[in-house]
């Protein structure tokens, strides 16, 4: 785990672009509506990007998965384009982080090209996951885990409890994972009793959830994704954007469906 300290310039409210899941390089991904994700942030005041990993197919033709008639790029095309989007708001990276898809291209070829990128231009490399502390002038502090996320899990329920389970033993203020290409997010609250002297303080503390969402589309018109060769859901296309406001007691999210 990366551990990592954010000291922000303003105690405005800033936003947060969890954007991955694009896997670039087949016909399903809709590269579209991710680069218009990019423009939208790059023109933002006080945002900032997260990477969530999976950003590109890297399949190649010996791929068990590999399919010919899917395929649009080369692992070098799918990289030049992914790049190009990075460079857009390498100003406002907060870090990138790899995914499931990443680390196979490293076993295949012991190349770590998100970490070169990152190394060459500046930016945090989250690894697989980060802690995230964002520091507020004032001295509000809020605390974020992020991660691509992990397992095979097809059913929403089993996604949310994975998790739900990971999220219940961090004291953070909010998680946030990929890879299971579901764009929600919901609040964890627990329970604390502050002391006093006459009369208990009964407060909820909140742990925010989130998915953040996808650019491969499940089902195409004249065309067979792997998606649907295995019968998954329909994913909605979007990211989702983490809000820290240090007037507020509790990370805020929501979910950007490009569909709409």
């Amino acid at each position: 785990m990366q551990v990592i300290n954010i000291d922000l310039d303003h105690d405005k409210p800033y936003e947060i672009y969890h954007i991955g899941d694009i896997h670039s390089g087949i016909i399903p991904s809709d590269e579209e509506k991710a680069t218009k994700a990019f423009n939208i942030l790059r023109n933002k005041s006080r945002a900032l990007f997260c990477g969530m990993g999976d950003y590109c197919e890297y399949r190649e033709p010996g791929h068990p998965y590999y399919d010919a008639e899917q395929a649009d790029k080369t692992i070098d095309e799918q990289l030049d384009w992914v790049f190009h989007q990075f460079s857009k708001v390498r100003s406002k990276t907060l870090g990138i982080l790899i995914g499931n898809h990443e680390h196979k291209l490293m076993t295949q070829t012991t190349i770590n090209t998100i970490k070169r990128y990152c190394q060459d231009n500046e930016v945090n490399y989250f690894g697989d996951m980060a802690h995230v502390s964002f520091n507020f002038p004032s001295g509000t502090r809020f605390t974020m885990i992020v991660s691509h996320g992990s397992g095979a899990a097809t059913t929403l329920g089993s996604k949310i409890n994975k998790i739900t389970r990971f999220a219940r033993g961090q004291q953070v203020d909010a998680v946030v994972w990929g890879h299971v290409h579901e764009l929600m997010t919901w609040p964890l609250a627990s329970l604390n009793i502050g002391p006093r002297q006459y009369k208990p303080n009964f407060m909820s503390r909140y742990t925010m959830c989130g998915f953040s969402g996808s650019f491969l589309r499940t089902y195409m018109l004249n065309s067979t994704t792997y998606g649907q060769q295995r019968h998954y859901d329909p994913t909605p296309v979007g990211y989702l954007v983490s809000i820290i406001d240090p007037g507020k007691r509790m990370v805020q999210m929501r979910p950007e469906i490009m569909d709409v």
